[in-house]
């Protein structure tokens, strides 16, 4: 005796379906939800199969200017980034270098920037400008973090680099072509 319904009691089949009904529903909503969805679900799997790539992409987009809203794909990606090299760090089989460990001076001395912009806000003229540059530290603290997890031989490094100067190359001929080169 078969039983053809027990494909449809597995935990995968109903949460494919679930997320198919979630997609769907965004779809009808808002179409370009499921395309910005499926891009960083894409992006995810290019950083988890090679975080170079995923690095020079993120390096890619970060010439590029805001969506609109204070929204940027750069900060998105920023983002995943960060959520790929925590699982990396925390399942540890990746063999991804943790800058805590392999240099806690310096590790140390960029958190205590982070610490010291973080608290001139109490005694800022413009608390928030302090802030903003504070938050922007941070970010850039977690970055300087990642990066080393990330690239970890010399072809990682020449993926990001040329990535990099095309990004730069790129955003300077359409400066010229638009007029806006200053």
């Amino acid at each position: 005796m078969t039983q053809p319904l027990v494909a449809f009691r597995s935990k995968p089949v109903i949460a494919g379906t679930a997320a198919s009904l979630l997609v769907a529903g965004l779809a009808t909503y808002q179409p370009l939800y499921v395309v910005l969805l499926l891009a960083g679900a894409g992006y995810v799997i290019v950083l988890a199969k090679d975080p170079a790539v995923g690095l020079a992409l993120f390096t890619l987009l970060t010439f590029f200017g805001e969506l609109g809203h204070g929204a940027s794909p750069a900060k998105a990606a920023g983002a995943l980034i960060v959520l790929v090299w925590l699982l990396r760090i925390v399942r540890r089989d990746g063999g991804a270098p943790f800058l805590a460990w392999t240099r806690p001076h310096v590790f140390y001395a960029g958190v205590g920037i982070v610490a010291w912009a973080g608290a001139s806000v109490l005694w800022a003229f413009d608390s928030g400008v302090a802030e903003s540059t504070a938050i922007r530290l941070a970010l850039n603290l977690m970055l300087f973090i990642v990066v080393p997890s990330f690239v970890t031989n010399r072809r990682d490094l020449f993926v990001v680099l040329y990535a990099y100067v095309f990004g730069a190359t790129l955003t300077a001929a359409y400066g010229v072509a638009s007029g806006n080169a200053n």
